[in-house]
């Protein structure tokens, strides 16, 4: 068997292409909201899990442009912690929306990187007690990179770039909340065109999650707020992923948290001895 070289820095690593530390800076990352300066059109409130440098920016380009898709697992896990926090209260169904990758994208990278990402984000967020659908209702056209294009540009790019897909009746379910993920969010340019096409699809995103954002949207720190007996409290834990709400007033909120506290330990024990799953 060849050995594992963490995807960021190159160390020795477990079966998955990252390294303890460069994992730790991915899970250690607390996520917030984040926001370009202008905003497009269209864009709906935004969480981030992390800033988009460093190890998290390196790990990310391995798993999109260099198929790793060991790192489906921490980067899936990253994009659940920025889904859960983002939620509204008494939000209890998740209806996640991905970025659509573009065909000749796929090819070129070796499969959707975004189907991996999104179906690990999913099992992530099943496992934290959170029902969750995820949905297909948009593909994206033919078009060119747009790595290299300024903000003019990509907005202009991003409102051509997408489309139903043909034969998709796209249905909210009752009660449910639908979040436009991705894996950046440079300009926000491409969520908010997403978003606005599932707006006159008549499913409207309440918010938009991503595995990192660009420094020009500082991520900060997400409020905790202090619930009282009869309000609902966040369970947020380092490197977790934020559970349904539980009523702060309930007796077994303690003996739950404690629960979340230990399985939050299981997955992150998990990654380090290279079981995560590939999210294919």
């Amino acid at each position: 068997m060849l050995p594992v070289t963490c995807a960021a820095c190159g160390r020795p690593s477990h079966a998955v292409a990252a390294c303890e530390a460069c994992l730790t800076a991915l899970s250690g990352a607390v996520p917030g909201p984040t926001r370009p300066e202008p905003a497009p059109d269209g864009l709906p409130p935004c969480v981030a899990a992390a800033t988009y440098e460093g190890p998290v920016r390196e790990l990310l380009l391995a798993f999109k442009e260099r198929g790793e898709r060991s790192l489906a697992g921490p980067l899936g896990h990253a994009l659940a912690r920025a889904v859960a926090t983002g939620a509204p209260a008494g939000c209890q169904h998740l209806v996640l929306v991905a970025v659509p990758t573009t065909a000749a994208a796929a090819r070129r990278r070796g499969g959707d990187h975004m189907a991996w990402l999104v179906s690990a984000a999913a099992r992530a967020l099943r496992r934290a007690g959170w029902r969750v659908t995820v949905l297909r209702p948009v593909r994206a056209r033919p078009r060119a990179d747009s790595t290299e294009l300024d903000r003019a540009g990509r907005a202009r790019a991003a409102r051509e770039a997408f489309a139903p897909r043909r034969r998709t009746v796209a249905r909210t379910p009752r009660g449910a909340g639908v979040v436009v993920v991705d894996d950046v969010i440079t300009t926000g340019a491409t969520v908010a065109a997403v978003s606005q096409l599932l707006a006159r699809l008549g499913m409207p995103a309440a918010w938009a999650a991503s595995v990192a954002a660009t420094r020009l949207r500082r991520p900060s720190t997400v409020r905790q707020p202090v619930a009282t007996a009869s309000q609902e409290l966040w369970i947020t834990l380092p490197g977790g992923v934020p559970s349904r709400r539980l009523d702060h007033g309930n007796a077994g909120h303690f003996t739950a948290h404690s629960h979340f506290r230990g399985q939050c330990e299981d997955l992150r024990q998990t990654v380090l001895a290279g079981g995560v799953t590939s999210g294919r």
